[in-house]
């Protein structure tokens, strides 16, 4: 992948504003607009860590935090990028701050992070409200995209409601972890805020309906060590949910019918799971997920079927998470049956640890188009025909040198997709 290479202060932004884009954020202060199939560089007034990137609603700016309570408004607007750095006299310098989620009609961001801690930010300021959680990081939350209510989660078994002013704080559930207590790192609801998923540790995932939450079954998706499920995202679109984490752990979660159940009313939500567990590397390879590295966050483009991973790269082979070794970044393209490598640099110093598009600029190039042809259903057949904007790989790509992907020290064998060689 070519790595454009551009400044803040420029007049003439080096991609197309009028077609999708992502911002991606990463260590020491790293800032990319990534367009499908380039990065471009924009320098940051930080080098801490950049834990995640939101934008609001109606795409007039985005917000970037992570440490040493760094917040950053970032806004993309007459082919300039402009950064603003938002003071948190609230918080002390030590402050990691962990996630960002806007309000359904954008009027504040709740910010989270250690010590239950929460901020509000209205535009022009931030200030804080009231927590019961006073001794444990929040590692992720969401708003609900049609009411005031948000949902946090993280360490020590925490998942709670956020109704905007006050919370209410669930019995630890039962999870999934070996240890007395679990941490939860990923919260998203469905586009029409009917339901949400929370996952966490030991693949740990719960449903959340009206108050309510829901243990799902994922010892199905695992025949030994199940993952860390490090985010949640819901195609605004058609309502796919995607499941990514640790060790390139990929899961498609699709709402299906109830079986009969006493226990369940008529507007209960039952949901189903599919692993995809090889991708397909730069050079048509497939391989095993579990070598392409971390995937610590995802979203899906806009207008269509596709979404974005990012995170550290795996730089030595290992076993169930064990004494691996990560480093540099990587970029993968995930559809509802493919991941697909885009580009990976296990050297770089650096590591991309979220992405967000901006939500308002759809895919609608026709010359960009691919046919699927999806098949559903039980007893009879249904297909159904959709049409997804993508380009093939080696587009993408180029032939540049940040296209390499493959390590020497990886083997890149095939594997029959009924085999799992662990996890």
């Amino acid at each position: 992948m070519q790595m454009g290479q551009v400044s803040a202060s420029s007049s003439q932004l080096p991609f197309d504003t009028s077609k999708p884009y992502a911002l991606v954020v990463g260590d020491f202060g790293h800032l990319f607009v990534f367009d499908g199939h380039q990065l471009f560089e924009f320098p940051t007034s930080t080098t801490f860590n950049l834990t995640q990137v939101r934008w609001r609603h109606d795409g007039a700016y985005a917000l970037a935090i992570g440490g040493n309570n760094t917040l950053l408004k970032i806004t993309v607007s007459n082919h300039n990028v402009s950064i603003q750095a938002i003071p948190t006299p609230e918080l002390s310098n030590s402050t990691t701050l962990q996630s960002i989620t806007w309000n359904a009609d954008d009027s504040s961001a709740l910010i989270t992070g250690p010590w239950g801690k929460y901020l509000l930010f209205n535009g022009q300021a931030t200030s804080t409200i009231p927590s019961p959680i006073n001794n444990r990081t929040i590692y992720a939350s969401a708003w609900s995209p049609t009411t005031n209510l948000a949902l946090v989660a993280g360490q020590n078994d925490t998942i709670g409601e956020l109704n905007g002013t006050t919370t209410h704080i669930f019995d630890p559930p039962p999870t999934n972890c070996t240890s007395p207590k679990c941490s939860f790192f990923a919260v998203g609801w469905n586009p029409s805020g009917s339901y949400a998923l929370i996952g966490g540790e030991n693949s740990t995932l719960y449903g959340y309906q009206q108050g309510s939450l829901t243990k799902q079954n994922t010892a199905v998706l695992f025949e030994a060590y199940p993952h860390v499920i490090r985010s949640i995202a819901f195609n605004p679109d058609n309502g796919l949910g995607l499941i990514t984490g640790r060790l390139g752990l990929t899961v498609i979660a699709t709402q299906t019918k109830c079986d009969y159940n006493i226990f369940y009313n008529a507007n209960a939500v039952c949901m189903s799971y599919k692993r995809i567990q090889y991708y397909r590397a730069l050079n048509g390879t497939m391989i095993d997920l579990h070598r392409i590295g971390h995937f610590y966050d995802a979203d899906w483009m806009p207008g269509t079927q596709d979404a974005y991973a990012v995170g550290p790269a795996l730089r030595s082979f290992c076993l169930q998470d064990k004494s691996c070794v990560f480093g540099g970044w990587t970029i993968a393209q995930i559809t509802s049956s493919d991941v697909s490598l885009l580009s990976q640099d296990r050297d770089a110093d650096y590591s991309l640890r979220s992405i967000d598009w901006q939500p308002t600029i759809r895919a609608s190039n026709p010359q960009m188009f691919t046919w699927y042809l999806l098949a559903s259903g039980g007893i009879g057949f249904a297909a159904t025909i959709i049409v997804v904007k993508r380009k093939t790989l080696r587009q993408w790509l180029g032939n540049s040198a940040r296209s390499t992907a493959v390590d020497p020290a990886i083997s890149l064998d095939s594997h029959r997709p009924d085999e799992e060689e662990y996890c």
